[in-house]
């Protein structure tokens, strides 16, 4: 009996320690993004909320707003490698905020990409290839709506704060 006790107490821990661990990595990657202005990442793995129905279509990488899409960061070199139908996510400076379209040209000589939302029936304004933030990778439906509230500050303090502090409490016992 005390030894199933132990392997219980042991297996409780490791839980506690590994979401203690996922908070704070989830943390630091929302911290980092109010100051670099920068998609939230953790090893270049990004997630983001889908705000709007631009990508709504019969694609097999469309998706809905709402969503939750992953993305990975790329970097010079993998910038490099898009190709005409990739979908894409870039700092559009004309809605002030991420957007993520289908790359529908690639001007090598000016280094730029033209997108559009698959939902849309203009191209975007092309954007220079140095601004390409990352690429999509895979949606998960509807979670987009529950990341926006876990960012905002009520959902911050409710489902990261609160529980970290919760499980130091107890570990401290």
């Amino acid at each position: 009996m005390k030894q199933k006790r132990r392997v219980f107490k042991t297996i409780l821990n490791v839980f506690f320690y590994l979401l203690i661990a996922i908070l704070v990595m989830f943390s630091i990657a929302n911290i980092k993004v109010k100051r670099e202005n920068d998609i939230p990442n953790i090893f270049g793995i990004g997630f983001l909320a889908v705000q709007s129905d631009s990508m709504v279509g019969n694609n097999k990488d469309s998706f809905n707003k709402g969503d939750l899409i992953v993305v990975k960061i790329l970097n010079d070199k993998t910038k490099e490698n898009l190709k005409v139908g990739d979908v894409i996510t870039f700092y559009d400076l004309t809605i002030r905020q991420f957007n993520t379209h289908r790359v529908v040209d690639i001007n090598q000589a000016n280094k730029t990409v033209t997108t559009k939302g698959d939902n849309t029936q203009a191209n975007d304004n092309p954007i220079a290839l140095r601004n390409v933030l990352a690429i999509h990778s895979s949606t998960i439906a509807k979670a987009g709506s529950k990341l926006d509230y876990l960012r905002s500050p009520i959902g911050f303090a409710l489902f990261i704060i609160l529980p970290i502090f919760v499980i130091f409490i107890i570990t401290g016992v």
